[in-house]
């Protein structure tokens, strides 16, 4: 009940405040307002704040047992790889893909692909060293 009563003399407080343009009582409102949520908070039958959240004993939990160990991965096979004459080089950004040594990849970040990817992907073969 007198948490109530104090919402609503906040509420008249923050809307005087307002209408008279003194933002004193604007402060006053969120005081009360926040007394007012203290003791809607507070458990029946407690004396304070403090004794309220020390009333609640905390639960100890037992610890979890341990985890299975993890399985043994799975055996990998080998990915085949293709053979370096059909590997290429393009220069992200750019169109055309070049041969390993290329004088053109010169000082430039590269990626690898096969001639084959290269041509789907619509890359042209390079002037200088794709014959």
């Amino acid at each position: 009940m007198i948490a109530a009563l104090l919402a609503l003399a906040s509420g008249v407080c923050l809307l005087v405040g307002y209408l008279a343009d003194v933002h004193a009582l604007g402060w006053v409102a969120l005081a009360v307002a926040v007394v007012a949520v203290v003791l809607v908070l507070l458990p029946a039958g407690t004396g304070t704040v403090v004794e309220a959240l020390v009333a609640e004993p905390i639960e100890e939990s037992e610890p979890e047992p341990a985890a299975d160990p993890l399985p043994a991965p799975p055996s990998v096979e080998p990915v085949e790889t293709p053979p370096t004459d059909d590997l290429v080089l393009v220069i992200p950004g750019r169109r055309r893909f070049h041969r390993p040594g290329c004088e053109l990849l010169a000082d430039h970040q590269v990626e690898k692909l096969t001639e084959e990817e290269a041509r789907e992907e619509e890359f042209t073969p390079c002037t200088r060293c794709v014959n």
